[in-house]
């Protein structure tokens, strides 16, 4: 029988996703924004310890290890990061521009989970274009984020990067309760 924690993982996953997309929604316009660095910090941690053993233990098929494991662990420490910065109330703009990048990379990825699964060689995922998807979104949120912070005052923006990010974190629950189920 095979057992990983790839459920712990995507379940940490949505509730990252949902506290940046309720922080891209209201957080951002507050002046004390330190409520957020505990829930940041809290999905930042398991993130950052399970894609870390993801990488060095391989406890999943194949090369999807690295793609899972890696990001996981740039998602953990930018939810890291964020904590810090809020608690300390310092700006996000170093960190929002570290997470535009992996946003890229995310995208990049996701684009080529979509590419793998239409050539029919993805054999880890039950879902591939569900996972595809996911990456795109996540990473749309991440290179979202830098712009949402400079324009803080525009509802539209903050709206436009809550729903991404909100989206993507559906896209995840969906693929988590599914691997629950299985």
């Amino acid at each position: 029988m095979f057992i990983d924690y790839v459920t712990l993982m995507l379940l940490n996953m949505v509730a990252g996703l949902v506290l940046l997309a309720g922080y891209a929604w209201d957080g951002v316009c507050r002046d004390d924004q330190r409520a957020w660095a505990p829930g940041w910090a809290a999905a930042g941690l398991v993130a950052l310890i399970t894609g870390g053993h993801m990488i060095f233990h391989w406890p999943i098929p194949g090369s999807y290890n690295s793609i899972f494991g890696e990001l996981t662990v740039v998602f953990g420490v930018l939810l890291l990061a964020g904590a810090g910065a809020v608690a300390k109330g310092w700006s996000l703009g170093a960190v929002a521009t570290y997470g535009a990048i992996a946003g890229a990379v995310a995208m990049i990825l996701g684009v080529r989970i979509l590419h793998l699964a239409a050539t029919g060689e993805m054999q880890f995922s039950r879902n591939p274009v569900m996972t595809g998807i996911g990456f795109i979104l996540t990473g749309a949120g991440g290179l979202l984020f830098p712009w949402m912070l400079a324009k803080r005052d525009d509802r539209r923006i903050r709206g436009v990067t809550a729903g991404v990010l909100t989206a993507a974190a559906a896209i995840w629950a969906i693929t988590a309760v599914a691997a629950y189920w299985n």
